[in-house]
């Protein structure tokens, strides 16, 4: 049996890996969506030494955009099977046109300047005539509408020349981690893994109005031996699912959904051991000391109570199941039906891979479970992501979508960060199970935002930030309203940095005076002066102005001036504008329509 990968690398290696099915080894079509769509359009031999700077695999994708006999090029391979992936909808494509009114349609390949030269001078000289314009277009710039039409149109050229047979459909899911004994590793493309997979994921969720498709695993992880030519890594796991897959069409002349479907079950169960196994290890691994205390572990499998009895010989005290849906009450119910027996270790390995995990560490502490004393999360490594624009996904339940370039370090897992249009370039550290969300165009010039554990930070619109810092502590929350003006040197404290107790000896009692969760809330169109501190507690209405230095750390209402440490109103029924040229407020339009009240006391 021998099939042609056409565009997808992915599907190539696994027919390669599997050649003991008596499968032939693949060949690899290089294409695009346009050398499919438009390319017959194109009747244009490039020679070889215009080309000649580029890589052979480059020259050869140079020549089949350009030539328009890719459909002769797949027959030529006399292949019984076509396994085709849409992903390359992603990549994109000029358009070269002539002032005579002829087009050519160019993938949007890495090539040289040089090379760029050359192809445009032969082609003037092929047609006799000048280059009127070069536009690019991108895929995942059209709308819905637009890429359902080239998507639509791309499957039917598919079918008319070579039949509907003949053609396996599949959706790829690209890794950014693999597995390296018992590290995971990130592979050198894993920023481009986030932006790919949310295509993919556009893409199919069209493509699915026209084919029946082999869906990809809820998560894919790499091992250190399976590398595609681009360095994104696969598992063997995922290798064979396809593989089992594309040999359950081929024996039944048709796709079997159920069959599939069970398949695609196996895989993700298979995916989530072989992280697991590295997220027991470790743990394992710290453990050592504490080996004479009862084990409880909240766990989706019994896989490191087996891993456990394994290493240690250890059997677990008890286990408590966590999934996506447990209930977080019960959960809590059960820690503390067992917290009646002292000495007890937590063990929860893999908890942030499901969707409520940010309430378990909550849980933990409202039960005085102290992390790394009484209870042992897996801790992933650190992440950089520097100049950093896009969509990041990974294992460990992190999901960062930014619009405009940041410098973001993750330190543990699940946190979420959403950033808006046109914000300047911040320096942001979110140190597990945060929240960051902020609208557009704000602007921060200098300072750090730090977002701890279990916490929440919003920013509105068209906020400004002249430096400074904003501390978000464990568990605590800051909202930030539109407008708001923030200068030099502002400190926004939503914690108080480290717990305090009370001593009393004589009753052998140790109680923490303050509490752990620190609120803040700043609302629409403040003004923060110069080197003021807003500390946790603070509420400050809309409209307000904070003077310079002071230290605010409880609840002011809307269109006051408040000046001191601790800061008091010194004035009431204010109103106040960015525009220093403003010398009637109602020449601000919009801070009259909207910020030129009168205050309210509550």
């Amino acid at each position: 049996m021998k099939f042609v990968s056409l565009g997808s690398c992915i599907a190539g290696d696994c027919v390669v890996k599997n050649l003991n099915r008596g499968w032939r080894a693949k060949i690899y079509v290089s294409y695009s969506p346009i050398a499919i769509l438009l390319g017959e359009n194109n009747d244009v031999d490039i020679p070889e030494e215009i080309i000649i700077n580029e890589t052979p695999a480059q020259r050869e994708r140079i020549r089949n955009d350009f030539s328009g006999h890719i459909f002769d090029k797949i027959r030529e391979e006399n292949a019984d099977y076509i396994i085709v992936d849409l992903s390359d909808f992603r990549i994109a494509y000029r358009i070269v046109e002539f002032e005579n009114g002829k087009k050519i349609f160019v993938t949007n390949r890495s090539l040289t300047d040089e090379t760029i030269t050359k192809l445009n001078k032969f082609l003037e000289n092929k047609f006799n005539c000048n280059i009127k314009s070069e536009s690019l277009i991108s895929f995942s710039n059209i709308s819905d509408e637009e890429l359902n039409e080239y998507i639509s149109k791309y499957i039917n050229v598919l079918f008319k020349h070579f039949g509907k047979g003949k053609i396996i459909f599949f959706k790829p899911k690209l890794a950014n981690q693999y597995i390296d004994g018992d590290k995971i590793e990130f592979t050198p493309n894993f920023r481009i893994a986030g932006n790919t997979n949310v295509m993919i994921d556009r893409i199919y969720n069209i493509a699915k109005n026209y084919i029946t498709y082999i869906d990809a695993p809820k998560q894919v992880i790499g091992d250190k031996t399976c590398i595609s030519p681009f360095e994104f890594h696969f598992s063997t796991s995922y290798y064979n699912y396809l593989a089992d897959c594309f040999n359950d069409i081929l024996v039944k002349q048709h796709f079997d959904i159920e069959y599939m479907s069970a398949r695609l079950l196996q895989c993700n169960i298979e995916t989530h051991r072989l992280y697991n196994t590295v997220f027991c290890n470790q743990i394992l691994d710290r453990i050592k000391t504490k080996l004479d205390k009862d084990i409880v572990l909240i766990a989706k499998t019994k896989q490191f109570a087996e891993m456990l009895k394994e290493r240690y010989n250890k059997e677990i005290f008890s286990y408590i199941e966590y999934n996506e849906s447990s209930d977080d009450e019960e959960i809590e119910q059960k820690i503390v039906n067992l917290k009646n027996k002292n000495d007890l270790l937590f063990i929860v390995p893999e908890v942030f891979m499901y969707t409520n995990e940010h309430n378990i560490m909550k849980l933990f502490y409202d039960q005085n479970i102290l992390i790394d004393v009484d209870a042992i999360f897996y801790n992933p490594p650190p992440i950089d992501l520097l100049n950093f624009a896009g969509v990041y996904e990974d294992i460990f339940n992190n999901k960062i979508n930014v619009k405009t370039s940041q410098n973001i370090k993750i330190f543990r897992q699940c946190n979420n960060a959403v950033i808006g249009d046109k914000c300047k370039k911040f320096n942001i550290w979110l140190l597990g199970f945060c929240f960051l969300i902020f609208g557009k165009n704000i602007r921060m010039n200098a300072g750090t935002i730090h977002l701890y554990c279990n916490s929440l930070l919003e920013i509105g619109d068209e906020t400004t930030i002249e430096g400074g810092t904003i501390n978000v502590g464990h568990f605590s929350s800051m909202k930030i309203g539109k407008d708001v003006m923030m200068s030099i040197q502002v400190r926004l404290f939503a914690t108080d940095g480290h717990p305090i107790f009370q001593l009393d000896r004589n009753k052998n009692e140790f109680i923490r005076t303050n509490k752990i969760a620190k609120n803040i809330i700043i609302g629409n169109h403040v003004w923060l002066g110069h080197s003021c501190k807003i500390l946790g507690g603070a509420r400050i209405g809309e409209g307000s102005i904070v003077g310079a230095g002071s230290v605010v750390n409880k609840k002011f209402p809307n269109n006051v001036i408040i000046v001191g440490n601790p800061a008091k109103i010194v004035k009431r029924d204010v109103a106040w504008s960015r525009n220093n040229y403003v010398c009637q407020l109602y020449q601000d339009k919009d801070v009259f329509a909207n910020y030129a009240n009168e205050t309210i006391e509550e």
